[in-house]
């Protein structure tokens, strides 16, 4: 369980602060993988395979037979519809997405070409913008996707949202169908405000948080300063009979 003390979304583009871009990537894929890199630091291949000279107009096919939660498979219909209307022509009137109004967009031949105004390197990144569905939300309004597509996701990656109504103020993933975690449920929790937590872990003693993110160490957690440019992978092996839920906890 993760304490948070801000508003995420699971949702791709209703916001893109680190803590939602990482949770909409249990349900969601991209074109390049923002979570792992090759050993020149570029993200690896995820959805499609990626190809430019001048690292300004780029092709991409898709390469992967993906299957979404509700049995259909992702298409480059979708991925059209995402880089062109969703992200380009920002359909939805999403702020952050203005930024992207002057590239070019083209479906032909089942692959799509993408230009960018100039040359970069970093325009890879676009490419790790998650794909939404085009069957269900081609039609869809900005507040249809924030409340009808919310209730009942479809998604293309292996986690999915676990129905529950016992705490409002929870979001947790069901992780079982995903076979690079050793995680069953990954559980988020908004406090609202870093004191709610505090007076909750401390004085009441009801916390059963695992991380928090802030520049306080309360008591019984251990503060780590990590200072690293680069993306950090964390593991253990939770198949040995040493690990214990007060060691994966501990951990």
């Amino acid at each position: 369980m993760e304490g948070i003390f801000d508003q995420v979304s699971y949702l791709p583009y209703l916001k893109n602060d680190a803590q939602s871009v990482f949770y909409q990537g249990f349900l969601f894929r991209s074109c390049l993988n923002l979570y792992e890199v090759d050993e020149y630091g570029r993200p690896t291949l995820d959805l499609c395979r990626v190809y430019t000279e001048d690292h300004k107009n780029y092709v991409l096919r898709l390469i992967a037979d993906t299957i979404r939660s509700d049995g259909v498979q992702v298409s480059i219909e979708d991925i059209f519809f995402t880089y062109d209307e969703i992200i380009r022509q920002n359909r939805w009137g999403i702020e952050s997405l203005n930024t992207w109004n002057s590239i070019t967009v083209a479906l032909e031949d089942g692959r799509i070409t993408v230009g960018f105004p100039s040359a970069s390197k970093d325009n890879e990144k676009f490419f790790t913008n998650y794909i939404l569905p085009r069957h269900i939300l081609f039609t869809a309004t900005l507040d249809q996707y924030r409340t009808d597509f919310a209730v009942s996701p479809v998604y293309n990656d292996c986690a999915s949202v676990l129905t529950q109504n016992k705490d409002i103020n929870s979001l947790i993933f069901d992780l079982g169908k995903c076979e690079d975690t050793h995680f069953a449920y990954y559980q988020i929790k908004n406090y609202g405000t870093f004191e709610n937590f505090s007076a909750n872990s401390q004085g009441e003693k009801k916390s059963i948080v695992d991380v928090y993110e802030s520049a306080y160490a309360l008591e019984g957690f251990t503060g780590k300063n990590i200072l690293t440019s680069k993306l950090m992978g964390v593991f253990f092996n939770t198949d040995s009979d040493k690990v214990k839920v007060r060691l994966r906890r501990a951990l």
